[in-house]
């Protein structure tokens, strides 16, 4: 879980609560309530929710030139 994703994976490239319930009864034979799994992961320091990575061909000068040059954006 903690590794991040592999192909075993199925192209998944994210977990939900729930499936962190699985994981933990699956690998380990604990039984959590999902209110239990949030709580475990805030103790551990783990975020449930992260930004969305940026893409490699991601260009910012270009985005901001299209904020600048946006009509409904751009304060005009």
């Amino acid at each position: 879980m903690l590794a991040g994703v592999t192909e075993a994976d199925g192209g998944v490239c994210s977990l939900r609560g729930v499936d962190a319930v699985k994981i933990l009864e699956a690998e380990f034979g604990a039984r959590y309530t999902l209110d239990g799994v949030y709580d475990l992961l805030h103790r551990l320091k783990l975020s449930c929710l992260v930004p969305r990575p940026r893409h490699r061909k991601n260009d910012p000068q270009v985005m901001r030139q299209w904020l600048e040059d946006a009509p409904l954006l751009s304060g005009r």
